[in-house]
């Protein structure tokens, strides 16, 4: 992927997670999706047919982006988040504050773009 085009940012990264998590929902599979251990279950409604830009962006993701992640907690917080779960169910799964979710997340991402900036730009 050609990233001299592209500026990396906050939302950029946001969006393209939330991109391959919608991905990865209807890639081919069984019932049942698993991403990095995390499981979610395909709906119906949810079925949709990825443009081959949504495809490139799920692998420029799951291949190198999420790598870049090194705090495992932080990464399942960034996917659940991806997924659209709310942040009332993330703090209980982290057993942690719905502001400290947030924050942590946030942290996450911003270290993300940091990372992403560092392994393609410099």
């Amino acid at each position: 992927m050609d990233y001299s085009k592209i500026e990396i940012n906050y939302e950029l990264v946001e969006e393209w997670l939330k991109i391959t998590a919608q991905v990865e929902r209807v890639m081919p599979s069984p019932r049942l999706r698993s991403f990095y251990g995390f499981t979610f279950e395909v709906k119906e409604k949810d079925k949709f047919q990825p443009t081959q830009e949504q495809i490139t962006i799920y692998e420029e993701v799951v291949l190198r982006w999420l790598k870049l992640i090194d705090d495992k907690e932080i990464m399942k917080l960034i996917w659940f988040r991806s997924n659209d779960m709310g942040w009332k169910r993330i703090s209980k799964k982290f057993n942690i504050s719905r502001q400290t979710a947030y924050k942590k997340y946030q942290n996450g991402i911003k270290d993300l773009v940091i990372n992403i900036k560092k392994q393609y730009f410099c």
